[in-house]
């Protein structure tokens, strides 16, 4: 099968070097490496271009859109002529198997069907030393990608008929990129999770997204979001992403899918509040955030 491998760059020197070695000792070699540099001022681009004897990369120049907008951009620009599209971030370190994994899988599905596979990662310091291993999800579901998500962005598989559908319908914001690609295929194709770890997530300071490590960091990134303001959009809440994706595929939801996602995205009244913390539709994949999450709704921060 032939994949592309997917990979929006900025300003990433200090481990690029690293993540690049890790796919030329790939197991599964046949892959194109497609990248887009989101206006970087450092020496990333000219790294990448060292590679070029070893991998089969094509390389897009562009300004700075940010991570999310960027990812969807490269997804679009990648053109459809390959059979699996995964996505990449600059300072991991993939495991010899990962492309092969993600291949074999795709390898037994029918590619007429949207499929998203994605993985189990282990999260890694900065010198790739072991800290723990990701959760697995409990519950894979539709209106659980409304809240919540599990698909981490450098894990993601999407074969060809997945990426149509992600691609039919462009939002103008989301939380994540990665959240988005759930959420649509949740709704419109089939989700694997893999539960072997593919790759080293490395934690450091300049990540753009990362995970907590500890379960204070954790709640309080969780917070962050339905709390701090964003410069560009104001607080964009899962509410907001809902009501993205309704505009985005609102008219391709059956009548029972609609009404759940339309009471996530309506006026935030009393009787709404009360009827979004009771509802036993919303969940997340721990009893104790699904709890927090009944408050939010109370609270209207969602």
């Amino acid at each position: 099968m032939n994949v592309a491998i997917l990979l929006s760059t900025y300003n990433g020197k200090k481990f690029i070097h690293e993540f690049l070695e890790s796919l030329c000792e790939q197991q599964y070699k046949n892959f194109t490496l497609l990248v887009r540099d989101d206006g970087s001022s450092d020496d990333t681009v000219c790294i990448i271009e060292n590679f070029l004897d070893r991998l089969n990369i094509r390389i897009w120049k562009q300004e700075n859109v940010g991570v999310a907008a960027s990812f969807l951009s490269l997804l679009d620009m990648a053109g459809g002529d390959f059979d699996i599209y995964m996505f990449a971030d600059q300072d991991d370190w993939w495991n010899g198997n990962k492309v092969l994994r993600c291949v074999k899988y795709f390898t037994g599905c029918k590619q007429e069907l949207p499929v998203m596979y994605c993985a189990r990662l282990e999260i890694v310091n900065k010198d790739l030393k072991s800290i723990k291993l990701s959760n697995i999800p409990r519950k894979i579901h539709k209106y659980n990608a409304l809240v919540e998500n599990i698909a981490t962005g450098c894990t993601i598989g999407l074969n060809a008929r997945a990426r149509g559908i992600v691609l039919s319908s462009r939002p103008s914001h989301v939380l994540m990129h990665d959240w988005w690609m759930y959420l649509v295929s949740s709704f419109f194709g089939y989700i694997f999770y893999d539960s072997e770890p593919v790759l080293l997530y490395r934690q450091h300071g300049g990540n753009t997204i990362g995970t907590a490590i500890s379960w204070a960091s954790e709640y309080r990134n969780r917070l962050r979001r339905f709390f701090v303001r964003n410069k560009k959009i104001g607080i964009f809440r899962v509410s907001d992403q809902a009501s993205e994706f309704l505009n985005c595929y609102g008219s391709s939801l059956d009548s029972k899918d609609r009404e759940i996602v339309e009471l996530l995205t309506g006026k935030r009244s009393f009787l709404r509040r009360i009827r979004l913390s009771i509802s036993p539709y919303f969940f997340r994949q721990r009893a104790v955030d699904s709890m927090i999450l009944r408050i939010l709704f109370l609270l209207g921060r969602y």
